[in-house]
């Protein structure tokens, strides 16, 4: 299976678009007023469209009410809602029953029993996404930094899509690769000059790493 990336938290047209162009397979765009990467719908929008054909847009999301995405939705559209929060199994149904997105679900790992996390949402969501927990002084569900024990999925076989997130760098990602035999990585502060900031060469080296 050919492998995939998710540039993630990113804030400009621009970025989104250079990113795109080089092979990210998802971009993803944060809506969570605490993160340095928090940007607006309009924003959103802009960066949608400045995409190529083949990548989608991803809206992250921290528990998000109704009215919040009837908002988001009338100004733009994602190709996927990430749920980065504490949603229960009952409140993603609904959401998907209700809005018909593609649902990317966050899950914090920080010990080998967290994988069964996943299986509470694997047949609602199309993809879980494997975070570190983050810091007990953090007010960010991710962007944090920081990396998990990835010995944790080194046997991970399981039948639903996943992704591998938290703490991934251009200088890591190889060991990431071999070690958790994952094929789809999402990356944001490992990929940027200063918090918030996406660096373009990081990114285009992250990437060729990842499907190199």
């Amino acid at each position: 299976m050919p492998r995939k990336v998710k540039i993630c938290g990113i804030k400009t047209p621009e970025i989104a678009r250079l990113s795109s162009a080089h092979g990210a397979d998802m971009i993803g765009v944060v809506f969570f007023k605490k993160s340095p990467r928090n940007i607006d719908f309009k924003t959103a929008a802009e960066i949608k469209s400045s995409l190529h054909k083949n990548s989608k847009i991803v809206a992250v999301t921290v528990n998000p009410d109704d009215e919040f995405i009837d908002e988001m939705l009338k100004a733009f559209k994602p190709d996927l809602l990430q749920l980065h929060g504490s949603e229960t199994r009952e409140r993603v149904l609904e959401i998907k029953e209700k809005y018909g997105l593609s649902i990317i679900k966050a899950i914090s790992l920080e010990n080998p029993d967290d994988t069964k996390k996943a299986e509470i949402f694997s047949d609602i969501a199309d993809y879980i996404l494997f975070d570190s927990t983050p810091p007990k002084n953090s007010e960010l569900p991710g962007g944090n930094s920081l990396k998990f024990n990835w010995n944790i999925l080194k046997d991970h076989n399981v039948t639903y899509n996943w992704i591998l997130s938290g703490g991934l760098n251009p200088d890591n990602i190889d060991q990431a690769k071999t070690q958790t035999k994952a094929v789809f990585f999402d990356v944001s502060s490992g990929i940027e000059s200063s918090s918030g900031i996406k660096d373009i060469a990081l990114i285009k080296k992250f990437i060729d790493s990842v499907k190199n």
